[in-house]
């Protein structure tokens, strides 16, 4: 399969993860084992990897992939990072990186 996601802090402090255009939420972690719920409440994808960190069972979603709203949490990723590690002021990370949202946002 396929392991090209991306793991990153939730908004609340949980870990996220994107695959394949779907976000998801760490649901558990046992025994190395973690399953990934798709954020959609109602939707019942998910994804199963193992202590290796690779997907070894995937559930279908119930929707479409969400490509704009993981560009979102990217783009909010990478100015969290910016933040942390910069001496520049919040406002002109973001005033830099927005610029590029409203790029990648015409591919869509």
């Amino acid at each position: 399969m396929n392991d090209n996601f991306e793991i990153f802090k939730g908004q609340r402090g949980g870990q996220n993860l994107i695959y394949e255009d779907q976000i998801y939420t760490l649901d558990y972690n046992k025994d190395g084992t973690r399953r990934w719920r798709c954020s959609n409440r109602s939707c019942r994808g998910a994804i199963i990897m193992n202590e290796q960190n690779e997907i070894v069972k995937k559930v279908i979603h119930s929707h479409e992939p969400v490509p704009e709203k993981c560009m979102f949490k990217r783009t909010i990723k990478k100015i969290k990072e910016q933040v942390a590690k910069s001496n520049e002021n919040s406002l002109e990370i973001i005033k830099k990186t927005t610029p590029s949202i409203v790029n990648q946002l015409r591919y869509y």
